[in-house]
């Protein structure tokens, strides 16, 4: 991996950036990414509301950003941890730390959990699912 330095190094540097303008983006309302899949269906996808609940978590308004997407909290926090860590392991070369891999199983049930929260956002008696419910 050290023979890698300067992609580690361009990594390091372009990742952070491209989160920093995305959260930019995202509290400013300058970028706002359309879903197609809502335009063309008129059903909501599992990451609508997604980006609007990103916003009001930089805002610190955490309860508006749940209702704008549960899954943001109940996946996007365990992912956020993988990809820290699989970040300080690349860009970093710390050999002590070992790759993340996730169980074919865990990988299951959160496919499971995704398509359930998909269909139930989309049914009247869940309407509390739906982005900003």
């Amino acid at each position: 991996m050290r023979g890698n330095l300067h992609k580690r190094i361009l990594f390091g540097i372009l990742f952070p950036a491209f989160i920093a303008i995305g959260c930019l983006c995202a509290v400013s309302k300058t970028l706002v990414l359309p879903c197609y899949f809502r335009d063309l269906t008129g059903l909501y996808c599992p990451g609508c509301g997604s980006g609007r609940a990103v916003a009001a978590t930089l805002r610190g308004d955490f309860l508006q950003a749940f209702r704008w997407n549960p899954m943001l909290y109940l996946l996007g926090i365990p992912s956020m941890a993988v990809l820290i860590h699989e970040y300080i392991r690349v860009v970093f070369d710390v050999r002590s730390l070992k790759p993340v891999t996730v169980p074919d199983r865990v990988t299951g049930g959160v496919t499971v959990v995704l398509i359930a929260f998909w269909i139930l956002r989309n049914i009247p008696w869940f309407s509390f699912l739906a982005p900003g419910g």
